[in-house]
């Protein structure tokens, strides 16, 4: 039947959690105390300490204060450093979603888009979070996980199709990020021949002109 929209909301929050706390783990080389990772951001100070550890001295030094005001100001130090490293607004949550627990799922959101951007960043080499990269989801495939992936496109899986398959789509993704980096790398490659072979152009004028100087 059809799934209640705060189900569909929960499901989406159970999935994203334990992948946003891993990183976040990763990241500040420490674990966070049990219970729900929202009540862990609460204070602001996990979030902060994040933002710095992607960029150093992003965020001032979060308060530890227990006062609601202070605890909320970090909130907003984590939110402009989110803007700051070009977090889509559309991904960014707003400070009651957290301080108030009004919308847990808008501040996974914001965690997962920014361990997206976090990679694109030139010198970030810490943990990844989410299949964006193809190579880091490639790993994360087994070789049986891939056999099952390949039975199930052949419709061997029983009662499995491709398409409900969480292996197959997230194989189908990494395949199609592949691709995409394949097809950028050889854009690269392409934009740089002719950018020598302009180079070579301009070169061989001059020394025509230098020529006709003498």
């Amino acid at each position: 039947g059809m799934k209640s929209v705060s189900a569909m909301r929960s499901e989406a929050e159970a999935d994203m959690e334990p992948s946003a706390r891993t990183w976040i783990e990763a990241l500040l080389g420490e674990p966070l105390p049990e219970g729900p990772l929202v009540e862990q951001l609460k204070s602001g100070v996990v979030l902060c300490n994040v933002a710095n550890a992607i960029k150093p001295g992003l965020c001032p030094t979060p308060s530890a204060s227990t006062m609601p005001f202070k605890q909320m100001e970090n909130i907003g130090a984590y939110l402009k450093a989110c803007e700051v490293l070009k977090v889509p607004e559309h991904d960014t949550f707003k400070t009651p979603d957290l301080f108030e627990g009004k919308d847990a799922k808008a501040v996974l959101t914001t965690v997962h888009s920014l361990g997206r951007v976090a990679q694109l960043l030139p010198g970030y080499s810490g943990p990844v979070l989410g299949a964006t990269l193809a190579t880091a989801t490639a790993r994360t495939f087994t070789e049986a996980q891939l056999l099952e992936a390949r039975a199930a496109m052949s419709g061997q899986l029983a009662g499995s199709t491709a398409a409900t398959n969480p292996v197959v789509r997230e194989l189908k993704k990494a395949e199609a990020a592949l691709a995409a980096a394949v097809a950028e790398a050889k854009a690269a490659a392409a934009n740089e021949e002719a950018a020598v072979s302009e180079l070579a152009a301009a070169q061989a004028e001059e020394d025509a002109a230098m020529v006709q100087l003498e």
